[in-house]
């Protein structure tokens, strides 16, 4: 899992450059059907550069990034759109593969839960 800080995305300098870039998170459901009708986590402006430029991206939206679908629905007015470079930059982390334990209560039995204290556990404040 990562926590996404930003990204770097360059066409070049020329119309072929990328104009948006349109980001998802964990959406594993998208393809060439639905992208276009789909809400992105983050559309991104971009820009033509001599260099690869940094995006910074919402950290919130992107704290536990498994995966990222990238859409560019337009470029700077050439018949075709090219990247060039395409980085990211982020932290990662170990994702587990156990699975948590949990109880839930609905009615808590008192007897079920010791206290150092036992006679706290009988006690009735009026």
């Amino acid at each position: 899992m990562v926590k996404l800080k930003s990204l770097f995305v360059w066409g070049g300098a020329s119309s072929s450059a990328p104009r948006s870039l349109r980001v998802f998170a964990n959406r594993d459901d998208l393809d060439f059907d639905n992208v276009t009708d789909a809400e992105p986590t983050q559309e991104i402006e971009l820009v033509m550069h001599e260099q690869p430029p940094e995006y910074a991206v919402r950290t919130a939206k992107f704290n536990s990034t498994r995966s990222l679908t990238l859409h560019v629905p337009d470029n700077f007015g050439a018949d075709q759109t090219t990247v060039y470079y395409l980085a990211f930059r982020g932290e990662w982390t170990e994702m587990s593969d156990a699975p948590v334990v949990s109880v839930y209560e609905m009615k808590p039995n008192v007897a079920d839960h010791k206290t150092k204290n036992e006679s706290l556990a009988h006690h009735s404040i009026m």
